[in-house]
């Protein structure tokens, strides 16, 4: 067999490995991404838990929220200082959710899950004035985002913060 052949054969089936790798390398990235996103689903979960312990824990934080969220002007000092704390650390975990979700690294679903509940509260005087005080704490397109689509949106007329009030129990 001629020099020329072989060197046709070898170019041929160097062809093939390279196709080859390519499609195993995408099924790599497939399954990468999807771990990515089990990831940031599940650390998602635990930021929520980590938030909202002290709130399960301790009837007297409980209070403050609640009281928080209907008049913020009741608040002790230090009360304020946990409220304005407990918010910050909420919102910029939504931030970090937004950004991984629109980077693709974060299902949708996750992020609207909070966005949700947060279109609710912020109908709230508490939410309202801790939004005013801090927003500019965070990136200019996360307020956008917040402001134009997430707090425009209708309210669940059945909601109640952390099941507080007296809405009718849902059937």
């Amino acid at each position: 067999m001629p020099l020329e052949q072989l060197a046709n054969i070898a170019e041929v089936f160097g062809m093939i490995v390279i196709v080859v790798s390519l499609i195993f390398l995408t099924v790599q990235v497939r399954q990468n991404t999807s771990m990515l996103r089990s990831t940031a689903t599940q650390g998602a979960i635990d930021q929520v838990s980590v938030m909202y312990g002290p709130l399960i824990s301790d009837p007297s934080v409980t209070e403050m929220f609640i009281k928080g969220l209907d008049d913020p002007s009741t608040l002790s000092p230090v009360e304020t200082g946990q409220f304005f704390s407990f918010w910050l650390r909420g919102f910029f975990i939504v931030q970090n959710w937004y950004f991984q979700t629109r980077e693709g690294l974060m299902e949708e679903d996750t992020l609207n899950s909070f966005t949700l509940i947060l279109t609710d509260l912020s109908q709230s005087p508490g939410l309202q004035y801790f939004w005013k005080l801090r927003k500019y704490a965070f990136a200019p397109e996360f307020v956008r985002y917040l402001d134009d689509d997430v707090f425009t949106r209708s309210p669940n007329p059945e909601y109640r913060p952390l099941g507080s009030g007296r809405a009718a129990i849902p059937s």
